[in-house]
């Protein structure tokens, strides 16, 4: 486990048992990497929206820590949890954007989807819906898919929340895309 790794789950836990400054400690190591995943989800979007990287860290980090009572487990479980608020307020957002009717013609290019590929968010509505059916099919390549895609966490990373081998993680990150691949492509 790395210095920054064992930090992040100390101070997860000093903030769990209520240590004055943990949380805004926490929130200065951890505010880099969630708004490099921001970024990543937002680069692909025209200039006129009104969201920034900022703005998604705040209404998640507000979801995090004011609205939910977890008991954190680890930095990867923190970041799994970001990575859950932060795909809800982007498509939260999303829809409130979303004009008269839905576009479907316009997929996802699915090669990318990584943290390294920004996807516009007129694309993260149909994600969800169709995570949702993943879901039903597939729990775990669907909470797979929301940790590397909206969250930006490593096959490692999510192993560890899960509790599986990361081979596992790679084998339910292939078969989403592949789901995925087809399900947008489907007429």
């Amino acid at each position: 486990m790395s210095s920054e790794t064992h930090h992040i789950t100390k101070l997860l836990r000093e903030f769990r048992r209520g240590r004055a400054g943990a949380e805004s400690e926490l929130a200065s190591l951890v505010y880099g990497p969630l708004k490099k995943v921001a970024h990543n989800r937002l680069a692909g979007e025209r200039r006129n929206i009104s969201l920034e990287s900022a703005d998604v860290i705040g209404l998640a980090y507000k979801r995090i820590f004011r609205d939910t009572k977890v008991d954190w487990q680890s930095r990867a479980h923190f970041y799994a949890i970001a990575a859950t608020q932060m795909h809800h307020v982007l498509v939260e957002y999303a829809r409130a954007r979303k004009g008269p009717t839905r576009r479907r013609d316009q997929a996802v290019p699915l090669d990318d989807l990584t943290i390294a590929g920004p996807q516009p968010l007129r694309h993260v509505e149909e994600v969800d819906e169709l995570l949702e059916q993943l879901a039903k099919e597939d729990p775990k390549a669907a909470r797979v898919t929301v940790m590397k895609y909206f969250g930006g966490m490593t096959d490692q990373e999510v192993a560890e929340v899960m509790g599986i081998a990361h081979t596992t993680v790679r084998r339910h990150w292939v078969a989403a895309r592949e789901w995925l691949k087809k399900e947008m492509t489907a007429e």
